[in-house]
């Protein structure tokens, strides 16, 4: 059947907008469409226009939404159209379109019309029907499906049959017409079908000018069938069936004021849509819509905007005009009658209202979510090997979850500190592809759990490690400091060839031209980009919620959310899934998501950090934006920091400061007259921490105030309520209209904490130039009158006029509780002070919440509205595991104090202090390669004192040489292993020491108990080892203690104890050797332990030496044993213990220690475990013994040894005598002369060591005593 000629005849109902004076222009629809798709598309808000008429949601929407889905998968095949179908959300456009149906039953029927409607209809108009471009097939599909409307409906007359179509959306319309027939009358039913059949007939002539015209129709054209077309005319018709109870009669709906409200409803619906859908229309090729036309007449898209949105204002106008005609017209009829087309007319008001609601919160925006997070998914699988799948069933903490499913070895490498895995990839210990693919894996992980990833770049990530290790293995030497590293980057951040879309709907195809200027730094220094992460809409939330990709969680605590706006950096560093991140801080950003996921974020101040090639909404003013680093570890955060300062950023970025990083640990002198001064913000005034955050700062200040040169004081804050008044309204000096705008464009709602931070928040106001001008002058005001408070801290002025003895740094919380439930972060007090100030602040973990100690402060009376909503906020079950950190601010440009609290050097090398273990938590160590680098530092400070140029200069030679040394492959590990020594084949003797005593010990219990040896007498018990060693390290340290009592620098000794809280070299000496003692009398303890089981005993400070076990008798006190007759010695008598050696023969072969069996070299003059004196050797004895004939016999024991001297080479390494040594051994000689004839002890002659008279060596250079 071919198209008919004639023109279609116009609905009578339709009305044409303005025309354009403008003669006509022809574009084809390719043209158009060429032309559209380099415009930038700005969708109006349209909301304005409609705040007077009613928006409602019927009350059944969520039974609607699970009938309508079980209808959809009634009547369309599993396919994307399905999908596409369900992601609309045609519940909701049933529950805004009728909100005042009469019932769950009339409401589902009038929305599967709907539905059906848009089914039809795609069949014939969507590029992917079956029907799009076959003229005979769609008329059939029209004529077919007329006849089966009329059947269902009853209006065949009654000699009509079933016409049973093939067609299954035709027949999808049975349910349909009973329903509508069965409640109806024939005048209703017969409207309904009128309307219908017009429907169908518009669309034939839209069709019909598509297929026979490329070019665009004109505007007389295009309105003489849209508004048929549009099924808005359908739906009016059975407005009456949905309301039960309105039944107008036919003149009613003559009146010439009825049947223009009916037209201007369809107007106004198909003039929104049409701007609405205008960029899914594009991307579609269709552009038979309003816009496209005025934009050919105009020249202007942006005109042609503004030409319909005053069209549509002008129908709303017109609308309201009608309705008060229609009204007064009826005024004198019964109430009934006035009530009814009350109600009809209302219900065409919520057609419009309810059109555009369900326009913006879904097909568009969800449209493009599914899409989005498609995109993601894919990226994700292309992970190999595949990422493993998570339980069904999540806990609320999944922070463990990572361990149980990747290897073993992707576990380490991803818990692996930023400063570790950079010296193992430089070194070749671990490839770049390894690292990267294992957080390639824990990423995709994370995505599972948290939701923080927006895509991941597999492909490219391995790419560019490959590449790494090739110029690792060909150059020998790293590309740069950053050398195969992962770091992860908040999406915003412009990625060349990538989406750029800032969390807004309308931005999701935007693609950045080139990387951001920090990307462009870091990517030369060596690192690798794998991942990119979620943020929140707008941006503006202490949280990470989008229409695009969901909410991203806490990993801790799944309920909590993980903090914004960098939440997706946070989540995924929170569970590992990186190690160094990229984020961006304008009231918090970068700080508050690491403090909620427990790990380290620094916020550096404005103009330090490269800043080019961010996303966002304009508007915010005089509030610096800045970018920085986010890690899991502190030493990451300055890895990063100085690596982008080292590239002088501000030669191609000229708003930046030209300050490179400074290598400083602290601002502090190496002298005692200089101290840290830490201030302490218990609570900004305004709205109070919960109990886990005041418990952290009361630990952490606990400890700082016991740390020598830390000085702690209060701080009061300076009118924080007023600071946040003036950062709020700085936010917005546009009045939000760009995020309004751009939210309006993409069609999505707003997200709830959007809302707040946007409509909630009263200080938000378009301004003018006068009052910006006047805002930014009161804000310098502000920031003028802290920066006064803070320099009134200073103690006194120095020569220079210059304040000292101020406060250093703040310490503070990061918020008024750990990471609070979804949608619940509304205070950004804590954090945007130092965005308003400009100042430069760092977060790090302390703890987590512990309910049972963290309990609710149930006396507490809330201050004000803010602290009565964080008051109420606070359950200590439902913050279970969240961790808890803390924040320390330092003044503009001093970022690098945050790294205070690592080493001090005490006058010049007399005392130098170094942080081994975290100080947030102090069961783990700090890292290895950050320790040797503080000691480093402060090594530095016993040449010079300030941090100058000589300063730096000299710490970077020393770094070199350490470095140097590990290229080489000398790690020390040698000395705690049983591996070679550099250039030599023996063990380390450390480590030989160690296995001898072990060895010793274990055959040292054959003479434990006091059995026989075969065919003999009964065997001495020898003294116990443990005893030994315990007694010898006591007496060290009571000699040592003794010597420094009894001179006359004891008074100085303590004042400087008191006063600085330190001890001296020699105590320091003797508390560590005595701990080590005691670390290895509990190893052997716990070897017996596990040798005897139930039956072992521990020794006592009555018996150290036993009994072991049950199995053996108490050992004999010595006072109490008989003592038996003297007798001359003879080499028979089983009770001389040197006659018990079997290897003793002369002073050149090893020999047997008698005491614990260890065979010691020969050049041991005492035994190597337990220091027993080598007895005289077999061969020797004889002379021995006749030369001492007639001077009685001698103790047991008691032998001579060789008087010799073993000098120490020239590579024995020096230790620094201890300070006036000899003279107080001297002083402690005479006095004891009177009561004892025996020496105390002597010093060695090589490195001045003092030693006690039983050691026969220095334990500190090995060299022997040269008397005895």
């Amino acid at each position: 059947m071919s198209p008919p000629q004639e023109q279609l005849a116009m609905s009578t109902w339709s009305v044409l907008p303005p025309e354009p004076s403008d003669s006509d222009k022809q574009m084809t629809r390719k043209e158009v469409l060429q032309v559209l798709r380099n415009e930038e598309i700005r969708i109006p808000d349209l909301s304005p226009y409609f705040r007077h008429w009613p928006s409602k949601i019927h009350p059944e929407l969520d039974c609607l939404r699970v009938d309508v889905e079980k209808w959809l998968d009634s009547i369309i095949p599993q396919n994307k159209a399905l999908n596409a179908f369900k992601a609309s959300d045609f519940g909701l456009f049933g529950a805004t379109w009728w909100p005042c149906a009469v019932n769950l039953s009339r409401l589902k029927i009038v929305t599967y019309i709907a539905i059906w409607l848009f089914i039809w209809d795609d069949e014939i108009d969507n590029a992917a029907g079956f029907m799009w471009d076959d003229w005979d097939a769609a008329q059939k599909f029209r004529l077919d499906t007329l006849d089966y409307v009329q059947y269902c409906l009853g209006l065949g007359g009654t000699d009509q049959t079933d016409p049973e179509p093939m067609n299954p959306i035709i027949r999808a319309f049975h349910v349909i017409g009973l329903a509508i027939r069965d409640a109806s009358t024939r005048t209703q039913r017969k409207m309904f079908y009128d309307e219908m059949a017009e429907f169908m007939k518009q669309s034939e002539q839209e069709q019909h000018l598509r297929l026979n015209n490329s070019h665009l129709p004109s505007l007389s054209e295009f309105w003489s069938y849209r508004l048929g077309a549009s099924a808005v005319f359908v739906c009016l018709a059975v407005n009456e069936y949905a309301y039960g109870d309105v039944e107008l009669p036919d003149k009613a709906f003559e009146n010439v004021d009825m049947r223009e409200i009916w037209k201007l409803t369809n107007i106004i619906i198909s003039a929104v849509n049409d701007i609405l859908s205008l960029k899914k229309e594009i991307a579609k090729e269709a552009v038979d819509s309003v816009i496209p036309i005025l934009y050919v007449k105009l020249g202007s898209l942006q005109a042609a905007m503004d030409k319909t949105t005053e069209f549509i204002a002008s129908m709303v106008r017109k609308f309201d005009e009608a309705e008060a005609r229609l009204l007064e017209r009826y005024r004198t009829a019964d109430d009934d009658l006035q009530l009814q087309l009350r109600k009809f007319i209302v219900g065409a008001k919520q057609y419009c209202t309810g059109n555009l609601r369900w326009s913006l919160e879904t097909k568009r925006y969800r449209e493009v979510a599914r899409i989005a997070k498609e995109a993601r998914d894919k990226s994700i699988e292309l992970v190999h090997p595949p990422v493993p799948d998570v339980p069904t069933e999540l806990p609320l903490n999944v922070s463990g979850i990572p361990k149980q499913l990747l290897t073993p070895a992707e576990v380490e490498i991803t818990e692996t500190p930023p400063e570790v895995l950079i010296e193992s990839l430089a070194s070749g210990k671990l490839t770049s592809v390894e690292v990267v693919n294992a957080f390639l894996r824990r990423a995709g992980l994370a995505q599972k759990l948290v939701n923080c990833i927006t895509e991941l770049l597999p492909e490219e990530a391995l790419e560019r490690a490959k590449y790494l290790d090739d110029y690792l293995k060909e150059h020998k030497k790293p590309i740069g400091p950053l050398h195969g590293i992962p770091i992860s980057v908040k999406e915003h951040i412009a990625m060349k060839g990538r989406g750029l879309n800032a969390g807004f709907v309308a931005w999701w195809d935007r693609v950045a031209s080139e990387d951001s200027h920090a990307l462009q730094i870091l990517w030369k220094a060596g690192c690798v980009f794998y991942a990119r992460t979620t943020q929140p809409q707008t941006l503006m939330h202490l949280a990470c919620s989008s229409n695009l990709y969901g909410e991203t969680v806490n990993g801790f605590n799944r309920q909590l959310t993980c903090g914004g706006s960098s939440g997706g950096e946070g989540a995924l560093l929170g569970l590992n899934g990186s190690v160094l991140g990229l984020g961006t801080d304008i009231g918090g950003s970068i700080r508050n998501p690491a403090a909620n996921n427990g790990v380290y974020g620094l916020r550096p101040t404005g103009g330090r950090f490269p800043f080019d090639g961010l996303a966002a909404a304009r508007g915010a003013h005089g509030i610096p934006a800045v970018m920085g680093p986010l890690s899991t570890s502190r030493a990451g955060l300055r890895l990063l920091m100085k690596t982008a300062l080292a590239a002088k950023p501000w030669l191609k970025e000229s708003s930046l400061f030209p300050f490179p990083w400074r290598d400083q640990e602290s601002y502090l002198q190496c002298g005692p007259e200089k101290r840290l001064k830490v201030a302490i913000i218990w609570d900004d005034g305004v709205v109070r921490p919960h109990p886990p955050v005041t418990r952290a700062l009361k630990e952490l200040v606990d400890k700082l105030k016991n740390i020598p040169g830390v000085e702690i004081v209060d701080w009061k804050p300076y009118r924080h309520d007023y600071g946040w008044e003036r950062i709020a309204s700085l936010y917005y000096c546009d009045g939000a209209l760009e995020d309004l705008d751009i939210l309006t464009d993409g069609g999505e709602p707003m997200m709830p904490l959007s809302e707040f931070i946007i409509k909630s928040n009263p200080y938000r106001k378009r301004l003018q130039m006068e009052d910006l001008w006047d805002l930014l002058q009161k804000n310098e005001e502000y920031r003028r009158a802290y920066a006064k408070q803070w320099n009134d801290t200073a103690t006194g002025i120095d020569s220079d006029g210059n304040p000292v003895g101020m406060v250093d740094v703040l310490l503070c919380p990061v918020g008024p509780g750990a990471a609070p439930p979804i949608n619940e972060a509304r205070y950004w007090g804590y954090t945007a002070q130092w965005n308003l100030l400009d100042y430069p602040a760092a977060v790090f973990p302390v703890t987590r919440v512990l309910p049972d100690i963290d309990t609710v402060e149930v006396d507490y009376k809330p201050r004000n509205e803010k602290d009565e909503h964080n008051y109420k906020l606070y359950d200590p079950e439902v913050y279970r595991d969240a961790p808890v950190s803390l924040q320390l601010v330092a003044r503009p440009f001093d970022d690098e104090k945050e790294r205070h609290l690592l080493g001090l050097n005490f006058d010049r090398g007399r005392k130098i202090c170094l942080r081994l273990r975290h100080p947030s938590d102090e069961r783990q160590f700090l890292g290895l390669e950050e320790v040797i680098d503080t000691m480093l530092h402060e090594l530095c400070h016993n040449n010079i004192g300030p941090h100058n140029s000589e300063f730096n200069k000299l710490w970077d030679q020393l770094r070199d040489e350490y470095t140097t040394l590990k290229i080489r492959g000398y790690t020390g590990e040698g000395f705690l292993s049983e591996g070679k020594r550099l250039g030599g084949r023996r063990m380390p003797m450390d480590e030989a020491r160690r296995v001898a005593r072990a060895n010793a010990e274990k055959r040292r219990t054959l003479y434990a108990g006091s059995g026989q040896k075969l065919g003999g007498a009964p065997v001495r018990r020898g003294a116990d080892i443990r005893k030994i060693i315990a007694d010898a390290a006591q007496r060290r340290i009571d000699v040592t203690r003794g010597c420094a009592s009894e001179t006359d620098q004891t008074s100085r000794l303590a004042d400087e104890v008191s006063q600085n809280g330190f001890r001296t070299k020699a105590e320091e000496e003797d508390a560590n050797e005595q701990a080590i003692m005691q670390a290895y009398i509990e190893l052997l303890q716990e070897e017996e332990r596990e040798k005897y089981g139930e039956s072992y005993i521990p020794p006592s400070q009555e018996l150290p030496a036993g009994p072991r076990t049950t199995l053996s008798p108490p050992p004999v006190p010595e006072s109490s044993k008989p003592r038996p007759p003297t007798q001359p010695r003879s080499s028979s008598t089983p009770q001389d213990p040197s006659s018990q050696t079997l290897n003793n023969t002369s002073y050149d072969a090893p020999w047997t220690c008698p005491i614990c069996t260890l065979e010691n070299p020969p050049a041991y003059l005492c035994c190597d475990a337990c220091t027993t004196e080598r007895p005289v050797p077999s061969s020797m004895k004889s002379s021995s013994d006749s030369s001492d004939k007639g001077k009685g016999a001698e103790r047991p024991g008691q032998n001579p040894v060789r008087r010799n001297t073993i000098k120490s080479s020239t590579t024995d390494r020096l230790v620094r005598p201890r300070s006036n040594a000899a003279e107080m051994l001297s002083v402690l000689e005479k006095e004891r002369e009177s009561k004892s004839k025996r020496p105390l002890g002597w010093l060695c002659h090589q490195c001045g060591a003092f030693m006690e008279s039983q050691w026969w060596t220095c334990s500190s250079c090995g060299t022997m005593k040269q008397v005895s």
